[in-house]
């Protein structure tokens, strides 16, 4: 198995950042942050600065990254459709926050692109740290000591 470390690069520093932010920063050991991009220069160099990666001054700049292997898209699904694109072409495989888009159409569409670039697409809906998940957590493990 390589030790290499997964280069990715996220878009994004809207609501659902900081959850994947905490789970970057958790996976470290296998997971290398090369570049966050965000339209709002100000607000993306503050996230990045609070989690310790690196800034990218454009979306052609992470595509053109051959040290980044994968995108994570934090953007509104009506805004994701010529980042796709871009990356798929890029041979950059693509996690996003869901759902893929507004309408059936443009979700097929985009699922047709990284097929066709053979490019992995995965759709999240990050919540584990919210309250109740967080709860649930903590009983699953306490039923598994108690019957471990």
């Amino acid at each position: 198995m390589s030790s290499k470390k997964i280069g990715v690069g996220v878009i994004g520093t809207g609501m659902a950042a900081k959850p994947h932010a905490l789970a970057l920063n958790d996976l470290r050991d296998i997971i290398d942050v090369k570049a966050i991009f965000s339209r709002n220069k100000d607000k993306c160099h503050s996230f990045a600065n609070n989690y310790n990666f690196e800034t990218a001054n454009s979306i052609q700049e992470i595509s053109e990254n051959n040290s980044i292997d994968m995108v994570i898209l934090i953007t509104p699904p009506n805004q994701r459709l010529e980042l796709i694109k871009e990356f798929s072409k890029a041979g950059k495989h693509i996690l996003m926050e869901k759902p893929i888009e507004r309408s059936t159409k443009q979700a097929e569409e985009i699922v047709k692109i990284c097929e066709k670039d053979n490019v992995m697409l995965g759709i999240v809906f990050q919540h584990r740290f919210r309250e109740s998940s967080v709860k649930l957590k903590k009983l699953i493990e306490k039923k598994i000591s108690i019957l471990g």
